[in-house]
């Protein structure tokens, strides 16, 4: 199955936004998420730490603000988004170039 973001090795994903912005593309990576968690053919703490970490980001951002001062996180056009979490379990989140 291929996943709708990239697993990183230090816990943390990395999200493809092209035509959403970021809101829609971490919710829809969540979804796809739990979808093949719940359906068996993903499994692991790698998936089910992605699943909270998504889960956190989404909860935790203002994606109004967040679009208006990065008009590259609104979506039309290709962009990456590393999403981690800190030491202090906050989830953290850049533009990659």
């Amino acid at each position: 199955m291929e996943l709708p973001c990239e697993l990183l090795p230090d816990g943390g994903l990395v999200l493809a936004l092209e035509e959403a912005c970021v809101e829609t593309t971490a919710r829809r990576a969540r979804r796809a998420l739990v979808d093949g968690y719940l359906a068996g053919r993903l499994a692991g703490v790698q998936v089910e730490g992605a699943i909270a970490l998504l889960g956190d980001f989404l909860e935790g951002q203002d994606f109004r603000a967040l679009r208006a001062a990065r008009p590259g996180l609104a979506g039309g056009r290709a962009c990456r988004v590393r999403v981690w979490r800190s030491a202090e379990g906050v989830s953290c989140w850049e533009e990659l170039t």
